[in-house]
C-alpha cells in the first residue's frame, strides 16, 4: 500500500523501526526526567529525516534518531598521591560501611594501607 510521508506516517518506515526508534529513545528520555529532573538541565530528542535521490524517479528516505540527557557524575572521592620508584600512583579508599576498622585516606597518608 502506497503512503504518503507525513509527520503521521513517518514512523512507519523500515517496517517500523523508525516508530520504534521514535518511541525508545523518547521512553529512555522521559525516565533520565524523571529519574533526575530536578537537575534542570533539558533533555532533547532529535528526529532527522534524509531525503536522497538514488535515481531517475528513484528515492530513499531514511531516520535518524538522536537523544540528548545530562551526563552522569560522581561526587569527588578523596584521594592521595603516592610516589615510588619514579611511578605516581593515586590512591583512594574504597568506604565500606560494614567496617568501622577501615583504613582512612588519613591512614594513607602515614604510609598505611
Amino acid at each position: 500500500m502506497l503512503r504518503k510521508l507525513t509527520h503521521e506516517t513517518l514512523g512507519l518506515l523500515d517496517d517500523g523501526r523508525a516508530g520504534l526508534l521514535i518511541d525508545k529513545r523518547l521512553a529512555a528520555l522521559v525516565a533520565d526526567l524523571e529519574d533526575r529532573g530536578l537537575d534542570e538541565k533539558p533533555r532533547e530528542l532529535t528526529i532527522k529525516v534524509i531525503l536522497t535521490q538514488t535515481g531517475v524517479d528513484r528515492y530513499a528516505t531514511r531516520v535518524e534518531v538522536t537523544s540528548k540527557m545530562p551526563g552522569f557524575v560522581t561526587a569527588d572521592h578523596a584521594a592521595t598521591m603516592r610516589k615510588q620508584r619514579g611511578e605516581a600512583t593515586l590512591n583512594f579508599q574504597e568506604f565500606d560501611q560494614e567496617n568501622p576498622k577501615q583504613s582512612r585516606i588519613e591512614d594513607l597518608d602515614q604510609g598505611q594501607e
